[in-house]
């Protein structure tokens, strides 16, 4: 019901209802908290869904990678680069290997903080062909073709382009 609610954009009731749970002997799993933390990211309520997060691990429930995808995504959409890289460490740390929905989220989120492109070395990316087309996607994004360009045929190797903006789109693949 709770997922329901949140899909239908009754986000409060969704809370409501989880508040409900306690007393009637039901306990909040990662799942749970995941749809109500991304939901309420979607919404802009940063603060309510890092509050959830926290309640989270103090009740024992573990996030898990889409959790903490959920609240990337929702750091880097509100302009909370810094709050977004402590978490990206935390989860590091806490042993969750990032996805490639992590990359996708870490470094679109950075290019549209207007972080340069060797500012990526924080998120240590592993250089595979679905990485670096997230990441020439979004120099072309930001009209850094020439720079794109150098990514795509860099070290002598050719990528091709799964999805980029226009200007890749015309040519398929750098050549």
């Amino acid at each position: 019901m709770i997922n329901g609610f949140c899909k239908s954009k009754m986000l409060d009731k969704a809370l409501i209802l989880f508040e409900e749970m306690p007393r009637k002997y039901l306990v909040p799993n990662t799942v749970t908290y995941t749809i109500l933390i991304d939901s309420l990211c979607k919404s802009k309520r940063i603060s309510c869904a890092l509050e959830l997060f926290d309640k989270m691990h103090d009740r024992g429930q573990t996030a898990n990678i889409v959790t903490y995808n959920s609240l990337l995504n929702g750091m880097f959409k509100n302009k909370r680069l810094d709050k977004a890289l402590m978490l990206f460490s935390q989860m590091k740390k806490s042993g969750i290997d990032p996805n490639i929905h992590t990359y996708r989220v870490l470094i679109d989120g950075l290019y549209n903080a207007k972080e340069s492109f060797q500012d990526f070395s924080v998120i240590d990316c592993p250089p595979n062909v679905r990485a670096y087309n997230i990441k020439i996607d979004g120099l072309c994004k930001k009209g850094l073709f020439e720079e794109a360009l150098t990514h795509a045929v860099g070290n002598g190797t050719q990528w091709l382009l799964t999805k980029c903006c226009d200007f890749c789109n015309c040519y398929s693949c750098f050549v």
